[in-house]
């Protein structure tokens, strides 16, 4: 009798344990997981470059970064309209509007506000010179009046100097940049740009680059 006892008293015992050992397991898995989580890197390297968050291997990526030209063209014997010109029909950064990523920026300063160096602008497909075009300005005898016309965002603090960039209604099929710097009819402003396409589209037969050939994703 002492024996069975004995024996059942072990088993208890093993069993307390083995029960320790596994809730101990797990919380240090979990403690492990919320580190690692933790130490994902969201904070672009370089300040006025915004970059969007790729959930796929928790890592910042680029926007297309293209060359901004600025062109004119005649509206009228004496007027004319002035934009900010990008080649190709379309960006090879492309997201579902469905499936937005989070996207990040960091401020040259902890005391800038991200408001008046980052805007949002939506882009007119010109199809005869194959390119993206932003009306910036236009002029005629009388001056030049401005255009500019932006798409309102949002900046969530995320650290000091850094911001998650929110889009306050979302974004509709076509394209896109955010522009860092002075917009005005003067100056050229660093673009960062994409495509939203709808999430019922094939993302694979979106649009064309500079050449007119389809771009493939």
């Amino acid at each position: 009798m002492k024996k069975k006892i004995t024996f059942i008293i072990a088993l208890i015992a093993i069993g307390h344990i083995s029960y320790s050992q596994a809730t101990k397991s797990n919380g240090e898995n979990a403690a492990t997981q919320k580190a690692n989580s933790e130490s994902v890197i969201i904070e672009p390297e370089f300040a006025n470059t915004p970059m969007w968050f790729d959930e796929s291997d928790n890592t910042l990526k680029n926007f297309e970064r293209p060359a901004v030209n600025q062109s004119a063209s005649l509206s009228s014997p004496f007027s004319a309209n002035m934009y900010i010109a990008i080649a190709g029909m379309t960006s090879p950064t492309r997201f579902n509007s469905q499936k937005m990523p989070k996207i990040y920026i960091k401020t040259t300063s902890e005391n800038i506000d991200p408001n008046t160096v980052t805007k949002f602008v939506s882009f007119v497909i010109s199809k005869k010179k194959l390119q993206r075009e932003y009306l910036v300005g236009k002029g005629g005898i009388g001056g030049v009046t401005s255009t500019i016309s932006t798409i309102s965002i949002d900046f969530k603090k995320v650290k000091p100097g850094v911001y998650e960039i929110i889009f306050l209604s979302p974004l509709q099929k076509g394209e896109y940049s955010f522009a860092v710097g002075d917009m005005n009819k003067n100056a050229t402003p660093s673009a960062f740009c994409l495509t939203i396409y709808d999430g019922h589209d094939n993302a694979q037969t979106q649009g064309k680059d500079a050449k007119g050939r389809p771009i493939v994703n």
